[in-house]
């Protein structure tokens, strides 16, 4: 990933709209839910945040811990979730 900003809808390639893809793309989403289930509360509150682009220090000072707290969760949710996913 090169960068945490999304593209507009109407930017995104035509390949990107074509039915194939659209399908793996609801496809990749019905299984990160599905994986994501498995998460604690703890790691979830770190993943789903971080995957929408926000910072370890913003998700750390909405939890009220430190950072590196944060950083440990989102290790472990990373890895739970490459787990869920290779299954």
């Amino acid at each position: 990933m090169a960068s945490n900003k999304g593209v507009p809808l109407e930017e995104l390639p035509e390949w990107a709209h074509s039915d194939p893809r659209a399908e793996e793309i609801c496809f990749a989403k019905e299984a990160l839910g599905l994986a994501g289930a498995g998460l604690s509360e703890e790691q979830a509150s770190v993943f789903w945040p971080i995957l929408a682009g926000a910072t370890l220090r913003e998700c750390a000072a909405l939890g009220g811990v430190p950072k590196r707290t944060m950083a440990t969760r989102l290790h472990r949710a990373r890895s739970f979730m490459r787990r869920a996913c290779a299954a």
